[in-house]
């Protein structure tokens, strides 16, 4: 009796501790598939020219602009020639192949090891620190990603550019 109340308060605890924490992703998996991740976040970065860009991480192993990515899986997309301030609402693609080179995508399903893609990622709204949208992207083994989010954070990481 003693340990289900112990257990009980446990898991009381942590259902506290994950409603208290605002740790809300707003990463969302609108098919249901399993191709949410949980936490996700934008930040400055280089692009393929050593020129700015703007790179959407999903799937990280925790909220925060120092979060790594997940052993899970995750998604990476950039945005190439856009800073924060540049970034406008649109439908932004990405690929390595089909002649656009203006961005790129990395997928992993497992976070071991990463296939190149292609896709879009589309920004629907926009605030002074987070930003809202969907994507897709397709791998090179001809799987689909697809998901949307809302309000996920921007990191102003200020990389060494150029």
């Amino acid at each position: 009796m003693r340990k289900m109340r112990m257990d009980r308060w446990l898991l009381t605890a942590a259902l506290v501790a994950a409603m208290a924490c605002g740790c809300d992703p707003g990463v969302e998996d609108p098919d249901g598939e399993g191709q949410g991740f949980a936490f996700a976040r934008v930040e400055d970065a280089c692009s393929g020219d050593d020129g700015p860009a703007l790179e959407f991480r999903f799937g990280l192993d925790a909220a925060g602009c120092d979060a790594g990515l997940s052993g899970d899986g995750w998604l990476r997309i950039a945005i190439w020639d856009v800073t924060w301030e540049g970034l406008s609402a649109g439908n932004y693609p990405v690929a390595w192949n089909d002649g656009v080179e203006n961005g790129g995508a990395w997928y992993s399903a497992d976070g071991d090891g990463w296939v190149a893609a292609g896709g879009w990622i589309e920004i629907s709204g926009m605030t002074a620190d987070s930003v809202t949208g969907t994507y897709e992207v397709t791998t090179d083994d001809g799987e689909v990603v697809a998901g949307s989010f809302e309000s996920i954070p921007y990191c102003d990481t200020e990389p060494l550019c150029g």
